[in-house]
């Protein structure tokens, strides 16, 4: 699976990060609600993301960083290699909203990072639909 059109135009320049968000990466068996994380498909997904930035014809390197998986819920940041060292206070977080906060089939996993001197916050949520608050 080549994702690199997705992620970014050959004849544009390349970004410093990357981060990515995923839903819906497993199928919802109580099992993997259960578990909170698919080592095997977060693995999988790494490698496709990682496999697409790869490609780009700038011959820009880039490393991941971090990331957060909640059932099928994945973040995940890659940055240039040569800017990882401008990286400072890396964190990542997952809130559980799923029967009544102690299952993970609805959520939110979150990174922040500082760049230099200023602070990124990035959440990839995944609510219940037709709620009405």
């Amino acid at each position: 699976m080549d994702v690199s059109d997705v992620l970014y135009s050959p004849k544009a320049p390349m970004s410093d990060i990357f981060v990515i968000g995923l839903q819906e990466m497993v199928a919802l068996k109580w099992d993997q609600v259960i578990k909170e994380k698919n080592r095997v498909r977060t693995a999988e997904w790494q490698e496709v993301l990682q496999a697409a930035l790869d490609k780009n014809s700038q011959g820009t390197r880039y490393i991941p960083i971090i990331q957060k998986v909640l059932v099928g819920c994945n973040i995940i940041m890659f940055i240039r290699d040569d800017l990882k060292r401008h990286l400072r206070n890396i964190r990542k977080f997952k809130v559980k909203t799923g029967f009544s906060g102690i299952a993970g089939n609805k959520g939110a996993v979150a990174l922040r990072f500082n760049f230099d001197f200023t602070s990124f916050v990035f959440i990839n949520s995944h609510m219940e639909s037709g709620q009405s608050q």
